[in-house]
């Protein structure tokens, strides 16, 4: 196991397949999560969108659970700022979910790291019915 920025915990891999990262310009949190992702072995798209509402729309992101970037990747989306090691479970377990989301920007998730100490988030998961649920805590 590798340390990436601020203690996230990543696992390199020869084979990870590339993240397409959908983003608005000029958002800086986005290219720290991106940095987080580069360094766990993943290959990196950027998209940059002016209008990330239809971007979020096309994926199936729930508008209440949006936050700043959206990921696709092998038929999955990933929302905002998702710990790497839950996307590459998600990749070689296939789950049958649609993806998941770390809504609104979490303090605590890899690429905000804002403030002294951790505060605990939640990581849910949009099942195919349409249903969230948690998926883990971080």
């Amino acid at each position: 196991m590798a340390q990436a920025d601020h203690g996230h915990t990543v696992r390199h891999s020869a084979a990870l397949p590339t993240l397409v990262v959908h983003r608005g310009p000029g958002c800086l949190c986005c290219q720290k999560w991106i940095a987080i992702a580069k360094a766990a072995g993943f290959k990196i798209k950027v998209i940059e969108s002016g209008d990330m509402g239809a971007v979020k729309r096309k994926a199936g992101v729930p508008p209440a659970q949006a936050s700043c970037h959206t990921t696709t990747v092998g038929g999955y989306f990933f929302e905002g700022h998702v710990p790497l090691d839950l996307v590459r479970t998600v990749l070689e377990t296939r789950p049958p979910i649609a993806g998941l989301l770390a809504p609104g920007m979490p303090r605590s998730a890899p690429g905000m790291d804002v403030g002294e100490g951790h505060e605990a988030y939640e990581i849910l998961a949009l099942g195919p019915d349409g249903k969230l649920t948690t998926y883990a805590w971080r």
